[in-house]
């Protein structure tokens, strides 16, 4: 770090005294002093961050959300949503913009900026905080609870999108930041599942996905190959994202701060509906509430609600990247949802029918998100349809069949296995979903102190450290970049 990143940390001088504001003891402004601290160190220790944008941005919206909640105004609100979107514009959509107006009128193009990290999570999280402000839905809070709930080091640069309803009334209560052992126990034990997911499984899959998705790029595939680059980037990208998701519920667990969950076994879906309800939870949650609801939601006609849906769902897919391959990716589950909705609407016996055969509609969506994550890993378009071809065995009779990996088919099946039969990680590791009247087949696996929990969770600690230390594998940090 250098002297601009402690700048960082000079502008959150003022967090400590609005602290004692809202403590009853000098140890919890302590507290809040080193989260905070902690917070920008970790965040300005990575290269692509920008600590003194972060900064300027929690003050900004801090003083005028406390504006807008006492003197509500949409001209206000318009201005703040309008400065968020434009810092992301400027360094997430910038370059692909003008790289894009270039190829048609034949300019020059501009220098690559660097993305700040989490640029796009914290952006959402405060226009949410903008939004719920005008409506005067957000509770008390200081500079210090609002400061924390943005920049806390679990959630800043990988999610979940934490909305103020989720973190900033804990952290505005006497007994915020409580520590207890059940907690910290808790915290430990999903950190390491979560560690796991990541290092262990996540990136044994990226050693098969990324060189088959650059052979794609380079040429065609085989039909075997194309199966076992899509396979295994459907798993990957889950145990990545899930993975460093419940790192850091676990990491909040143990400072006392109860995180959302961002996942609820999105591979045992049974329509792409139902997988949306399940999959990033937070970014689903978003978008429903502060662009789809806004938009008119289902509310404006059959016609209009299709609009609604395909556009949320167009600007979600381009939330994640500036590429056209986000924007078709999104584009695409836009396209299936309507179909989906139509169908329902229309022929509703049928849909019933079909609901009733719930392998059939398991392995349908599965289909489609495993077509679909295709396009959201694929360098362009291109390579993306190149892979479907093969996939279809189809137009790619000049590749060679392909070599059969079998270590990844093992993995596939057991990871399959493991979505689809097993409980998830927040049911195996705080008995989550209300489940103390009807305890459901697994409880007794349930998390809880003892030697078998210890000795398992030690287990995968060691191979997550092997696996690093070893360089096994090369760590991809997948949502890192949006």
């Amino acid at each position: 770090m250098n002297f601009y990143d402690y700048g960082f940390m000079f502008l959150f001088l003022p967090a400590v005294i609005a602290g004692a504001r809202l403590t009853r003891s000098l140890g919890q402004v302590f507290q809040f002093l080193f989260l905070i601290g902690a917070s920008a160190i970790f965040y300005a220790s990575w290269n692509t961050a920008s600590p003194l944008l972060l900064a300027g941005s929690i003050i900004f919206n801090y003083l005028l959300g406390r504006t807008l909640q006492r003197q509500p105004s949409k001209a206000a609100l318009g201005l703040g949503v309008g400065v968020n979107l434009a810092l992301l514009f400027y360094y997430k959509y910038f370059n692909f913009f003008v790289d894009n107006l270039g190829s048609i009128l034949d300019l020059p193009s501009f220098a690559q900026m660097a993305l700040p990290l989490g640029i796009s999570f914290f952006t959402f999280q405060q226009i949410a905080y903008l939004v719920d402000s005008n409506r005067r839905e957000v509770g008390p809070h200081t500079f210090a609870s609002y400061s924390l709930f943005i920049s806390l080091f679990p959630h800043l640069i990988a999610g979940p999108i934490v909305l103020h309803s989720d973190v900033l009334k804990q952290l505005h209560r006497s007994d915020a930041l409580k520590i207890d052992k059940q907690g910290l126990a808790l915290g430990i034990a999903m950190f390491i599942v979560g560690l796991g997911k990541k290092i262990v499984v996540a990136d044994a899959f990226a050693g098969y996905a990324t060189p088959l998705f650059a052979q794609a790029a380079a040429g065609p595939l085989g039909f075997v190959e194309s199966w076992q680059a899509a396979l295994a980037y459907t798993f990957q990208i889950y145990y990545d994202f899930s993975g460093y998701s419940d790192m850091a519920v676990g990491l909040g667990l143990c400072l006392g701060v109860r995180l959302p969950f961002n996942f609820d076994s999105p591979y045992k879906s049974r329509s792409l509906v139902e997988f949306w309800r399940r999959w990033h939870i937070s970014l689903s949650r978003f978008l429903r509430y502060y662009l789809y609801i806004p938009l008119g939601g289902n509310k404006t006609g059959r016609y209009r609600t299709l609009l609604n849906i395909f556009i949320v769902m167009v600007l979600g897919g381009l939330w994640h990247g500036a590429s056209w391959t986000f924007v078709a990716w999104g584009a695409l589950h836009g396209a299936v949802l309507l179909v989906n909705k139509t169908w329902r609407s229309l022929w509703p016996g049928g849909a019933a029918r079909l609901s009733a055969t719930p392998a059939l509609c398991w392995l349908s969506t599965f289909a489609v998100v495993v077509f679909a994550w295709v396009l959201f890993r694929a360098p362009d378009i291109a390579t993306a349809w190149r892979i479907w071809q093969a996939m279809a065995g189809a137009g790619v009779a000049a590749a060679p069949g392909g070599s059969v990996a079998w270590p990844l088919w093992a993995m596939v099946i057991a990871a399959t296995a493991a979505c689809t039969v097993l409980p998830n990680s927040q049911q195996l590791v705080l008995l989550e979903q209300g489940t103390a009247a009807a305890l459901p087949w697994w409880h007794k696996l349930a998390w809880r102190p003892g030697i078998p929990w210890g000795v398992g969770l030690g287990c995968v600690l060691a191979a997550a450290v092997i696996w690093t230390w070893q360089a096994i594998s090369v760590p991809e940090f997948i949502y890192f970049n949006f």
